[in-house]
């Protein structure tokens, strides 16, 4: 039941009834942005240029969650608990008397598995796509419902001797096998991901170096979450069986391997890893050691200030990569440990020595203590950042950050994923913009986009027709688009894709034959960032980024010098790092600036793409029949 739980939860905080979440109007109809789709893949197959999702008009309108795709996770997951459920009653009729229910009830799961998984868009597209069962989603959900309940009653309502069948193994049939065939089903999906991964990177290599990992987070992702799935398992079952075992004993019963080997890792993970980190940090401290002060003149406090500086532009130059590294460390301790532990066990339960055996299964109940307190804590940890969210506003600002980088994209893959505010702000930027635009033709436009707001601002723009990008200049502070977005997301914040918004997007030459003309899509872009600020970087476009000191005085031309405490300012100027740009005194040069090039004579607007012609001629129409 607690499976089903959590999937009917994760279903409903994911549905789409919030009004606030949709658009309002949609830029194009739904017809139109499938032929544009579809044209834009066709000139990329063309042209063999990097195809620019984003720069579709109405990506953001119909990028909605498959069709079928909720529908198809809801019955994965309800026949993945009927496979689990109906297996050790099915062993346990089959080594007696037999049964054709279970049998039946066996092979009907596995055909309803084997269609989950084969549907896809071909089959939803094909001529006899109206008898393909999964495109008839209610119904199937409902099949699926009603094998799953089947199953349950199929394994609770007959009597059965399960002391006795158990013997020896103290485990229910089956149970082992089936939670191993599931760390094979992961461990073959994570290798399919890190093969898939390297012949991208091979592929284009030059793009593989500007993305996070070369483009194996998600693998790394992905071992970590079910390193994570595995623990809530391994805790909830011995939670249950100190529960539900009559004397008291929590090792009466076994568990499964899978679910022991991961419960022991856990703490091992927890020790290896802090010590690893430890380690880590005193080795770059040591090596950012100071060989002398370099100021022997100025005071403690001021040689504290300058070290706090360097330690966090260090950090906001080498921090996600960092984070990043860490995370592949992690997933690697993590495959090596369960690796490891897996061999003991196998070891032990095989005909060595029976000493091997014990002596495996008091270190996994050793270090399963260990890991029930670990988990403790964890909790513990949970309810103190709740509690800090709800008391202190950095940390409310910190996690409405955290909350924006999780939801900007549409659910296009992922059925339980909360639902993407984007999804309406965008279209309705793009329609403000317009609208001021098209109202008058003298209109001139300045976005000054903070943080997140300049990802928006971005993919508004990329929307917007290329004859209206003249009349707009754009300020962005703290843009993460180049820092996260362009090494997480390679795929759709492409290099090209950046520097098409300011220069021309094949590089020619202006009228003159002379340099290029830089203001022919967008009029000017400005980007600011601190080199403090972690998740802010430069957009890599060429005359666009303007990097800030931190923790000087602002308007001081001789910045380097402004750290230490001086008479006129008698203390340290405070770290901003990734805020307070808007305040910042030389945020309003910046704006004199756009404004006045706004409001020169814009450029005549770029010559509109010849239509292509078709590939087939024309047919002339046949002539009319003489009288």
């Amino acid at each position: 039941m607690v499976p089903l739980l959590v999937g009917a939860v994760m279903a409903f905080s994911a549905r789409d009834a919030k009004k606030e979440y949709r658009p309002v109007l949609k830029t194009v109809e739904g017809e139109e942005y499938r032929r544009l789709d579809r044209e834009d893949k066709q000139q990329a197959r063309e042209n063999g240029k990097v195809r620019r999702p984003l720069e579709v008009r109405g990506f953001w309108e119909y990028n909605w969650r498959a069709e079928g795709l909720t529908s198809q996770h809801r019955c994965a997951g309800l026949l993945t608990v009927a496979m689990l459920v109906i297996v050790p009653g099915l062993q346990y009729d089959l080594r007696r008397d037999g049964t054709v229910v279970g049998l039946a009830l066996f092979v009907l799961i596995l055909v309803l598995a084997a269609l989950m998984v084969a549907d896809g868009p071909w089959f939803r597209s094909v001529a006899w796509a109206r008898r393909w069962p999964p495109n008839h989603r209610r119904t199937t959900l409902g099949v699926c419902l009603g094998v799953t309940v089947s199953a349950m009653l199929y394994c609770a309502l007959p009597e059965r001797d399960w002391l006795a069948a158990r013997g020896t193994s103290r485990m229910l049939p089956g149970m082992g096998e089936e939670a191993n065939d599931v760390v094979i089903a992961q461990g073959v999906g994570v290798l399919l991901m890190i093969v898939a991964c390297l012949v991208m990177c091979l592929r284009d290599r030059d793009r593989a170096e500007r993305t996070s990992l070369y483009g194996l987070l998600g693998p790394v992702v992905a071992v970590v979450s079910c390193f994570i799935g595995w623990l809530y398992t391994a805790a909830f079952s011995l939670w249950a069986q100190g529960w539900l075992t009559p004397d008291g004993d929590p090792y009466a019963t076994e568990l499964p391997r899978a679910v022991r080997v991961i419960a022991a890792a856990f703490p091992l993970v927890m020790v290896l890893g802090g010590l690893a980190a430890v380690a880590n940090a005193l080795w770059k401290l040591w090596r950012r050691r100071p060989a002398a002060p370099a100021h022997p003149a100025e005071e403690k406090e001021d040689r504290k200030h300058r070290s706090e500086i360097n330690w966090a532009r260090k950090l906001g130059e080498d921090g996600l990569n960092w984070y990043d590294q860490g995370l592949a460390a992690l997933a690697s301790l993590i495959v090596a440990l369960v690796l490891t532990l897996y061999l003991a066990n196998w070891v032990g339960d095989g005909s060595l020595t029976t000493s091997v055996r014990r002596t495996t299964n008091d270190t996994v109940k050793q270090l399963t203590t260990l890991g029930a307190l670990a988990l403790i804590a964890l909790v513990a940890v949970a309810v103190l950042a709740v509690r800090a969210v709800a008391l202190r506003p950095e940390m409310r600002r910190n996690t409405g950050i955290a909350w924006a980088f999780g939801v900007f994209w549409p659910r296009a893959a992922h059925p339980f994923a909360p639902a993407a505010w984007t999804v309406r702000t965008v279209p309705e930027l793009v329609h403000r913009i317009e609208h001021l635009l098209d109202s008058d033709s003298r209109t001139r436009i300045l976005l000054h986009a903070q943080s997140m707001g300049s990802v928006i601002a971005v993919a508004a723009l990329w929307q917007i027709p290329p004859e209206l990008r003249p009349r707009i200049g754009l300020l962005t502070t703290g843009s993460p688009i180049g820092a996260v977005f362009a090494r997480h997301y390679p795929g759709y914040v492409t290099a090209e894709s950046l520097d098409a918004l300011v220069h021309n997007e094949d590089g020619d030459d202006g009228e003159d034959g002379g340099t290029p003309d830089r203001t022919r899509l967008l009029r000017t872009w400005v980007s600011i960032h601190r080199e403090t600020d972690l998740l802010a970087g430069p957009t890599g476009v060429g005359g666009v980024d303007q990097e800030w000191k931190d923790g000087v005085a602002p308007m001081d031309p001789d910045a380097e010098r402004s750290h230490a405490r001086t008479r006129a300012q008698p203390v340290f100027w405070p770290l901003e790092r990734h805020n307070g740009y808007r305040r910042d005194p030389r945020i309003a040069a910046v704006r004199r600036a756009i404004l006045d090039t706004l409001a020169e004579p814009a450029p005549p607007p770029p010559t509109p793409p010849a239509t292509p012609a078709p590939r087939r001629p024309t047919p002339s129409p046949a002539p009319s029949p003489s009288p």
